[in-house]
């Protein structure tokens, strides 16, 4: 399982490489960190948020949005719809 969603995110990695988005030094560090991060979230026994968010206090990443903004930062973006 850890492979498969593997190959889908190096392949959307080497699409930002070749689209110029990013580097490929930084999809060269981006790669191993996600695959420790999909090996721990498919390998994890627990249920609910992982490390209770920003600073650790479960309150999540900041305040909510409206849901309006751009949202083209991934390919499940705004735009990729």
């Amino acid at each position: 399982l850890v492979e498969a969603i593997m190959e889908v995110k190096r392949a959307f990695i080497q699409e930002q490489v070749e689209a110029g988005i990013i580097t490929q030094e930084l999809a060269d560090l981006m790669l191993p960190n996600m695959l420790e991060m999909t090996y721990q979230a498919v390998n994890r026994t627990s249920v609910g948020p992982v490390g209770g968010g920003a600073g650790g206090d479960g309150k999540g990443w900041g305040e909510p949005s409206d849901c309006t903004g751009p949202g083209d930062m991934h390919q499940w973006g705004k735009n990729a719809r």
